[in-house]
Parts: C-alpha cells; sequence; structure tokens
C-alpha cells in the first residue's frame, strides 16, 4: 500500500525540478490515486 503513491510522488517532484511550470500537472496526477480510494468507498456509504 501506498508504493503508487510514492512512485508519482518522485515522478512529480523530478518534472517540477526540471520545469516548474507544469505544478498544476504534477499536483492532479499526486491526488488522482487518493480520489480514486475515495469514490471506490463511496458506495459503502451510500446503502
Amino acid at each position: 500500500e501506498g508504493s503508487p503513491q510514492a512512485a508519482i510522488g518522485s515522478a512529480a517532484v523530478g518534472m517540477l525540478a526540471e520545469d516548474g511550470s507544469k505544478f498544476g500537472v504534477a499536483l492532479i496526477f499526486t491526488a488522482l490515486p487518493e480520489s480514486i480510494v475515495i469514490l471506490g468507498a463511496l458506495p459503502l456509504f451510500l446503502n
């Protein structure tokens, strides 16, 4: 658990080190795995 987020986070930091103007893209890619988990767990609370 957490290894995809670690890989995406390190890739995002590397991308920002090369081009700081891509902060928004890095933020979206970093938040995407967590939002997928939240949306996957949402039906548990809707019943």
